[in-house]
């Protein structure tokens, strides 16, 4: 009935620099610091019990083979394995008729504010402009859960669905 466009992207061929980093450090770390990679994709220091909950899935590299090999699906070309995927999300989210509420990090390297978001906003009719969250990185839900669930409301107040 509604969405929320966080921090993410539509790969079909283009990545930013900083998921560029992130790809080749997933591919050459074959034990991946989950806690530490959360951490350090925040702008505040987050409390030891949730840094060890982000960790708890990932005890061993067997068990973050998903976590390693995600970056290295993104498609990093227009005929790589799921780049028609993700083109044929963008059309469909050209036709989304529904509320939709597009809020991006002003600290992320990898969906870098204002211009990853905006692909949102220029693909889905429903949203005139994005919100900016302030402060935050990449995991902006750890930085500005608050800032974000008012965004919601603000967006989503009297809306159908």
């Amino acid at each position: 009935a509604r969405l929320v466009v966080l921090n993410t992207g539509l790969f079909t061929g283009r990545v930013s620099k900083g998921f560029q980093a992130w790809r080749d450090f997933a591919e050459r770390t074959p034990d991946l610091p989950i806690g530490m990679i959360i951490q350090s994709a925040t702008t505040t220091d987050l409390p030891a019990e949730v840094v060890a909950a982000y960790e708890a899935p990932f005890p061993n590299p067997e068990t973050q083979a998903g976590a390693q090999v995600f970056p290295l699906l993104v498609p990093m070309s227009a005929d790589a394995p799921g780049a028609a995927e993700m083109a044929a999300v963008q059309d469909a989210l050209r036709t989304w008729d529904k509320p939709t509420l597009v809020a991006f990090s002003d600290s992320d390297p990898v969906f870098p504010f204002p211009k990853a978001g905006q692909v949102f906003v220029d693909l889905l009719p429903t949203v005139d402009e994005q919100v900016r969250i302030e402060g935050a990185a990449h995991f902006l839900q750890e930085d500005r859960g608050a800032q974000i669930a008012d965004a919601m409301i603000a967006a989503f107040d009297g809306a159908p669905g």
